[in-house]
């Protein structure tokens, strides 16, 4: 048992919390505790955290079944700043727990709910020791939590950017669908079987690039420079079809030189744009 009178140990007891880490910091907690406070498992409710806004620790068979709906009852009748010992429903039952509230400064406040070991009834100074812990602990928490914002957020971003990435390459994709069955389609070269013939084999040749798995790996890595060229220059072969423009392939000179995904959809998307488009008017004002 820690001597609490002893400044030395009480110093060492906060520094110790002060030092973890964010996913360390309530299990810290929870072990300075067992010398103020016995109990079987305890648990957090913090308004600065939506992602994860209940954490646990102690009892497996307690812990797994407190839930965010409990904390809340029970929040809404601790004050921050006094201690709180009485009945309320925690992990499914109804038994005494312990709870405590802070409110420091740029937070929108935690509360620690503990479930004290059998038959254990809190006192005046014990309440004291842990309210002040957990004043300690919810600043800690809070500047932590206020360096995991921008990680989180570039993660989102992150996310973000992929999601428009893909949808691009959808784009793209869909563009030169449309425009090669349009060209094709208005072209005066083909009679209309030939023309339907055509359109289904495009419109085929599109659907199976679209259900490739070979696009998401691109999507999610890199591609060799050969390979990118060969696709692109078989989409643009397919909206050239059936025009009076000739397109010019000249493959790269490496190959094999890889190319990180942003640069293979960009230069696909660029060529989607670029080719031949078959509402350019018709020559002499003549109606398609």
């Amino acid at each position: 048992m820690r001597d609490w009178s002893d400044p030395r140990h009480t110093l060492e007891a906060a520094l110790a919390v002060l030092r973890a880490p964010l996913g360390e910091t309530l299990p810290r907690l929870a072990g300075v505790l067992d010398d103020v406070l016995p109990h079987r498992a305890v648990a957090m409710l913090t308004g600065d955290c939506a992602e994860q806004p209940i954490y646990a620790h102690g009892d497996a068979e307690l812990t797994v079944e407190i839930t965010s709906a409990e904390l809340s009852r029970l929040s809404s009748v601790v004050d921050a700043g006094t201690p709180w010992f009485g009945e309320a429903v925690v992990a499914g039952v109804n038994r005494p727990v312990f709870a405590v509230a802070s409110v420091p400064p740029v937070s929108a406040g935690s509360m620690l709910a503990v479930i004290p070991d059998q038959h254990t009834v809190p006192t005046a100074k014990q309440g004291s020791m842990v309210q002040l812990l957990w004043d300690l602990t919810t600043v800690h928490i809070v500047d932590l939590l206020s360096e995991a914002v921008p990680v989180y957020l570039a993660e989102n971003r992150a996310a973000a950017s992929e999601r428009a990435k893909a949808v691009a390459e959808l784009t793209g994709a869909h563009a030169a669908t449309l425009t090669g069955l349009l060209g094709v389609l208005r072209s005066r070269t083909l009679d209309d079987a030939a023309a339907r013939r055509t359109a289904t084999n495009l419109a085929v040749s599109a659907l199976m690039e679209l259900r490739s798995t070979a696009d998401e790996e691109r999507a999610a890595s890199e591609e060799a420079a050969g390979e990118a060229f060969e696709r692109l220059s078989g989409t643009v072969g397919l909206l050239a079809m059936h025009s009076d423009v000739e397109v010019e392939r000249v493959p790269p000179e490496n190959g094999q030189r890889r190319l990180p995904s942003e640069v293979a959809n960009a230069a696909s998307v660029s060529s989607h744009w670029t080719a031949p488009s078959p509402a350019t008017p018709c020559r002499d004002g003549a109606p398609p």
